[in-house]
């Protein structure tokens, strides 16, 4: 006789219904506080039911960081299209707004998505894939601000890996509340003016 409970197991899509469990738990917990056993209980079927979609904790984990990732590239087009001004500049930073916002608002979820030790990334060409697609929009503007003259670097790869890391590390210090930039107006000022930095200690330069 199956263990699993008949009136909760009656979701068209076991897999959905196991992430969203687990979305909820890692925000509430962390990715620490998820457990295929826990979740089953949870959603009301038997503890083996997990494994028929993902056949281990990591695989899960990793089906959890890329949601990040999609959520997060699209936070960052949104942005992008959303910019008023035709200087790619601007909407540079306000991408990397976008970046820094998601990540306060997100901090499990950030974590997980570039914490290696709970989810080896080269395990799974998905996670990579979304990885490199999310990365991409923050450099693909960078080149195109290069090319237009918005920004000016004698290194675009440098440049772009300049401005990643910069917002990477303020989101990063921000959710491990190393800088107070909890508000929208703060997280606006901030990341817009350390891009400006950036961008001006460059143009200096050369």
């Amino acid at each position: 006789m199956s263990t699993e409970n008949p009136k909760s197991y009656h979701h068209k899509d076991l897999r959905r219904s196991l992430i969203d469990q687990a979305l909820i738990t890692l925000t509430t917990g962390g990715s620490q506080a998820i457990s295929l056993r826990n979740l089953a209980r949870e959603i009301g079927v038997s503890h083996s039911a997990p494994l028929r979609h993902f056949p281990t904790r990591e695989a899960l984990l990793a089906e959890l960081a890329v949601l990040g990732f999609d959520q997060l590239t699209e936070a960052m087009e949104v942005a992008k299209k959303q910019t008023d001004s035709k200087n790619i500049g601007d909407a540079l930073k306000n991408v990397g707004i976008a970046y820094v916002r998601f990540a306060i608002q997100q901090p499990h979820l950030f974590r997980l998505m570039f914490t290696a030790d709970r989810v080896d990334s080269t395990r799974y060409e998905q996670l990579r894939q979304a990885g490199d697609q999310c990365k991409a929009v923050m450099v693909d503007l960078v080149v195109l601000a290069v090319e237009s003259g918005d920004l000016v670097a004698s290194s675009t790869e440098i440049l772009a890996l300049s401005c990643w890391a910069m917002v990477h590390g303020v989101a990063s210090l921000a959710i491990d509340q190393q800088v107070d930039i909890s508000n929208e107006q703060a997280i606006v000022m901030v990341t817009s003016q350390l891009l400006n930095h950036l961008e001006n200690g460059i143009a200096a330069k050369l």
